[in-house]
This record gives C-alpha cells, structure tokens and sequence, in this order.
C-alpha cells in the first residue's frame, strides 16, 4: 500500500510502501528515490543546495519550527571576511603608500583564495613585488586594479552572482602612471576592496515564515538558504 509517513526527527513526509495486520500498519519501506540530508547552518554563514539531475522537488526545513529560513538565488560570500585593512586609509606620505599596497596584495591574495568565502578559490593571485618605490607602486596598484575588477566580475567564484557595483567602481578609477596618481588609485582601490568582503547574501529571494518548509519544485540551478539562527535543517530531494 502507498504511504507517506512523517518523520518524526526531520517533520518532513517519506514517501514508501506499507503493509498492514490486524488493522495497524507493521512496515514501511521508504522509495529509493527520497533522500533526507541533516546538516548544520549558524545563521551567519549560507549554505548551497545543489539538486540532483533529474531531481522532481527539493524540500528544506528548519527544524525549530519557531525560526524562519531566508532563501536566495546567489552569494557573494559564504560568510563575510572580517579582516581589516590596517596600513593608512587614505595614504599621504610615500612610507604610508609603499604600506597600503603592500598590504592590499597580500589581504587580497589570502581573501580570493579561501573557500570559506567563495564557492571556488580565484587563482588570480598578485605576483608582483612589493612596493618600496615609485615604479614598484605603480606596478602594484595598477596590476592590484586589474585582478579586483576580474575577481569582482566572477560569477562562478561568487555563488552566481557578480559584484557590479563594487565592479563598476573599480573601473570608473584611472590607471597610474607615478608616484602621485598611484596613491589616488590605491586610496580608491581600498575602500571597494573593504567593501566587497564583507558582502553575503544577493539576489534573495524572499524569507520565509517561521514553520514554512522550502518546497522547491522542478529544480533546475542551486539554490543558497540561510536559517536565522545556529540550527540545525533537513533537506529531501525526491527524484
């Protein structure tokens, strides 16, 4: 006989055949083609659901009932990085100069290469030498200005999702060509770069009331969800 039974540890419906002696049902066997997957989110950080080929529906709950999940169609990071730049903003002097943009590389290679910020780990790393005069501060600023606008322009990096805004910024600058127009240029470069860290969720979707399953029909592209607090959820996907 067709049966749905709820689980009790999940609240979400299995989907599988029964039998039944004297009235009561004895055994449940579930169908091959329902998959519950238990995992953790801290409500901080988002976490990616990628369907299964051929998947017919996938279900998302968050198992307190009394809390809301927040769903989004991409992220810019999984979780925002935290680090801050600590050389001089904006930089004056050619000490303070030399610093800053020895300091943008090396944040900015240790930021795109971690995967607990991006979906993949941009192999875009600044290779040039530091600066300690004016034509290695030209160099770097101006190759530092190339790498952020290839790296804000990812889709692929970013969970699906680019960073124009910060992109459009980025490019809206001037390359350098001295001493003089290399501060400008990286006293820029410093705010955006700080800015776009520390983005997360883009494209959300909406928030859904707290009890409310995500049921996600015909699912085609990964989806990013997000509870509202450290907890734990269940998703199924039925094939």
């Amino acid at each position: 006989m067709l049966l749905e039974y709820i689980d009790p540890d999940t609240g979400l419906a299995v989907k599988g055949y029964g039998s039944r002696a004297c009235g009561a049902y004895v055994t449940f066997v579930p169908f091959t083609d329902s998959e519950i997957v238990i995992g953790t989110n801290n409500g901080t950080a988002w976490t990616k659901l990628t369907p299964a080929a051929g998947a017919r529906r996938v279900t998302i709950r968050n198992q307190d009932s009394s809390k809301f999940i927040r769903v989004a169609s991409g992220v810019m990071h999984k979780t925002p990085d935290l680090t801050t730049i600590a050389a001089t903003v904006p930089a004056v002097s050619e000490a303070e100069s030399y610093a800053l943009a020895t300091e943008l590389k090396g944040d900015y290679n240790t930021h795109i290469a971690s995967t607990a910020y991006h979906v993949t780990a941009d192999a875009g790393t600044c290779s040039l030498a530091n600066a300690t005069n004016e034509a290695t501060l030209v160099a770097l600023v101006n190759n530092l200005r190339t790498l952020l606008s290839t790296h804000l322009a990812s889709e692929t990096i970013h969970g699906g999702v680019a960073d124009a805004a910060n992109l459009a910024l980025v490019e809206a600058t001037t390359v350098a060509t001295n001493a003089a127009t290399a501060i400008v240029l990286e006293n820029a470069l410093a705010p955006i770069y700080a800015a776009h860290i520390l983005i997360t969720s883009a494209g959300v979707w909406e928030k859904l009331p707290a009890a409310t399953a995500l049921v996600w029909e015909a699912p085609q592209t990964p989806v990013w969800f997000q509870l509202e607090s450290n907890g734990t959820y269940s998703a199924r996907t039925d094939s």
